[in-house]
């Protein structure tokens, strides 16, 4: 997951907008995008027990500081002298992103382990509305988007085509989960 979404950072078309503020603040105040994950993080962990009145999920925060430390890896340490034009490398590289992500989110949510704070809320959203996994995650990011644009985040094409591709990946990754999953159980009989 932290693969897709650096590199959705790094194509440069903007990012989904969680990612797109965590930059954006990076940008603004200094501090890397990986320690404003874990920050914005813990701020949503907060609204998403107010949201739900049950107490902050700590293994949620534990999640935003893995998945801080995994963006800052790869953009500080593995990709930390890649240069993408905005070419197709650039929409290869969003693509790639969008599809690790989707997939690393439906891995995750199956495992009903502590969601990181963003897939918290789509799961806030899920519970209190009872649309699917895909349409409360664009519902987050929506809001998130308007919150990105505000503090001017990294936002542009790459922002729409994943706030558009990410609920649908998520659902199609889900799907093939449980298919592999039921064949792997057949299997194993």
């Amino acid at each position: 997951m932290t693969l897709g979404i650096s590199l959705t950072i790094i194509a440069d078309l903007g990012t989904m907008p969680f990612d797109s503020l965590n930059v954006g603040l990076s940008e603004a105040v200094g501090l890397s995008t990986g320690s404003w994950e874990i920050i914005n993080g813990f701020l949503l962990v907060c609204l998403n027990a107010f949201l739900l009145r049950e107490k902050p999920d700590l293994l949620a925060l534990g999640t935003a500081v893995v998945t801080g430390i995994g963006i800052d890896f790869w953009l500080s340490g593995v990709f930390s002298n890649l240069e993408v034009s905005h070419g197709l490398t650039a929409y290869v590289l969003l693509i790639i992103g969008i599809l690790l992500l989707g997939l690393g989110v439906a891995m995750y949510v199956r495992s009903h382990f502590a969601y990181n704070p963003v897939d918290g809320a789509m799961m806030v959203v899920h519970k209190l509305t009872g649309f699917s996994l895909g349409m409360s995650k664009t519902i987050v990011s929506l809001v998130l988007l308007v919150i990105s644009i505000l503090i001017g985040g990294p936002v542009g094409v790459g922002t729409g085509i994943a706030i558009l591709l990410i609920g649908p990946t998520v659902n199609v990754s889900e799907k093939a989960l449980n298919r592999f999953t039921k064949a792997q159980v057949t299997s194993d009989v």
